[in-house]
């Protein structure tokens, strides 16, 4: 009598955790849903940040530091070491210190533009979201979610999650010609 208890218990232990289980694609849906809850409750961030391009042609690294503050949705202030990038959503100021000139143009919203967290995990009905696992990331386990447009022609951009916080930590764009 023992026996068929403990093999029903397991059995229904068994049923119970594989039938809850998520799928990848619920857990991308879910853990997109999160961050995009947790950025509209964001007005504002800054952060310092290393940027890396990777030029496959060249096969060589390019690191730039810089610091970034975003106001939602288009106040943006982004400072390099080659240049500095100011924006209210209607007009864009880059500075280049090494050549003392402003250039001002018109601020273009949209795909292929620059990239905020926001930008990023808008418009869920136009994104495709793929789960592709889990890392640790600066101390931190993440979530690794690949975003892509489903509109022809977006460039799709992996993107590493903090569990803690539902807060994006690192994007990376690989172009088709095997550019980063």
């Amino acid at each position: 009598m023992m026996k068929y208890m403990i093999v029903i218990f397991l059995t229904a232990a068994l049923i119970i955790s594989f039938g809850t289980g998520l799928s990848a694609k619920d857990d991308a849906e879910k853990i997109f849903g999160n961050v995009e809850k947790r950025l509209k409750k964001l007005k504002t961030v800054s952060f310092s940040f290393n940027q890396v391009f990777y030029q496959k042609v060249a096969d060589r690294y390019i690191k730039r530091p810089g610091k970034l503050w975003l106001k939602e949705p288009h106040l943006i202030r982004l400072e390099g070491p080659a240049q500095q990038v100011v924006t209210d959503g209607r007009t864009v100021w880059m500075y280049v210190p090494r050549n003392k000139q402003v250039t001002v143009s018109t601020f273009i919203q949209g795909e292929g533009g620059f990239q905020t967290p926001w930008s990023l995990f808008e418009d869920s009905k136009n994104k495709n979201a793929e789960y592709l696992g889990s890392e640790e990331l600066n101390g931190e386990m993440c979530d690794i979610l690949l975003l892509e447009s489903a509109i022809q022609g977006g460039i799709p951009v992996k993107v590493w999650i903090e569990r803690k916080r539902d807060i994006p930590l690192r994007t990376l764009e690989e172009r088709e010609n095997g550019d980063t």
